[in-house]
């Protein structure tokens, strides 16, 4: 059985693509082929199941379609939407930056110093000067986050950690 100490997050299944069983993942293309990894991690019901990556392919900088072994039609790939993936450790170092993208927040909970819990990174936008993160929460409240108040992301535990400026949160 795999661990959560033996994982780092990566995001979440976006979607599914196409009808042959395809799904798109907060991962490139390029770093999962330095990496080397059989498999990722989905998270299904608390528990971390193995998939084994029977194909990939870029589908931009920061994401990949990836074809799971067992995942054959559009409505199973639809079935691991929002699902948590992560890497197994042993194939990234996570002291390198480089290994991590934006998209990578994707699905990880967020969470203020004084507020708490604000709900889960929905999307992640970096195309402006300053990424922004849309956090979706209780009774679907959007809000959109900059990134550079971020003040601790923990991949491994799956948390984005804020200090917001006090105000913040009623604008």
């Amino acid at each position: 059985m795999i661990g959560y100490d033996e994982v780092v997050v990566c995001g979440s299944v976006l979607r599914a693509h196409g009808v042959g069983g395809e799904v798109v993942v907060p991962v490139s293309g390029i770093l999962l082929e330095s990496l080397s990894t059989p498999f990722l991690v989905l998270e299904i019901d608390g528990i971390l199941v193995p998939f084994f990556i029977e194909s990939f392919r870029d589908r931009s900088d920061t994401s990949s379609l990836v074809k799971f072994e067992g995942v054959n039609t559009l409505e199973e790939a639809e079935e691991l939407r929002g699902h948590r993936v992560w890497i197994p450790k042993r194939y990234v170092d996570i002291s390198e930056e480089k290994d991590f993208t934006p998209e990578m927040m994707v699905g990880l909970k967020v969470s203020d110093l004084k507020s708490g819990d604000l709900g889960i990174v929905e999307a992640v936008d970096d195309s402006t000067p300053n990424t922004l993160l849309l956090v979706r929460g209780a009774e679907d409240r959007e809000r959109i986050l900059p990134a550079s108040l971020v003040r601790n992301v923990d991949f491994q535990k799956g948390v984005i950690s804020f200090a917001l400026p006090e105000g913040f949160l009623d604008i």
